[in-house]
């Protein structure tokens, strides 16, 4: 998935753009308890399977929120930049994939505590296929964000 341009969010002297790099990796179409080479901090094994094309929908949904957080962070600093890694767990409920529990991974890079907690209130937002099995599966996801270079 390539970088994406989300454009400008408020009023002002140079607006701001969010680049957001998705950098989910997969081994295979269909993934055994995990997105990417990474594991999610989670008490649950991971017990279920879920395609790398049906969590990169879900995490589609995320995105244009993550850009609201995110400009939301540039009004007070505006060079703010960096990654943050959203770890969480997915859960089959009522024939839904449901984020059971999510938290910020070790490689995050960017420390703001409203944008970490914008972040996580959105991402316990949202709604996946079940996984396969009725199990859970856990997901790491990257997420880059830089203000718009002049």
């Amino acid at each position: 998935m390539s970088v994406q341009s989300l454009g400008p969010a408020r009023a002002a002297p140079q607006p701001s753009q969010v680049s957001v790099e998705a950098l989910a990796r997969a081994a295979s179409e269909a993934l055994p308890g995990t997105a990417s080479e990474e594991e999610a901090h989670s008490d649950e094994e991971p017990s279920g399977v879920l395609s790398r094309e049906a969590i990169l929908e879900g995490i589609e949904a995320l995105k244009p929120l993550a850009k609201q957080c995110y400009e939301q962070t540039l009004k007070d600093f505006p060079e703010a930049d960096g990654r943050i890694v959203l770890a969480f767990t997915i859960s089959a409920e009522s024939g839904a994939g449901r984020v059971q529990m999510s938290e910020l991974g070790d490689a995050t890079t960017l420390h703001d505590a409203a944008l970490h907690d914008c972040l996580l209130v959105n991402v316990g937002d949202l709604e996946f296929e079940a996984p396969q099995g009725g199990g859970v599966i856990n997901v790491r996801y990257p997420f880059d964000f830089a203000p718009q270079a002049n």
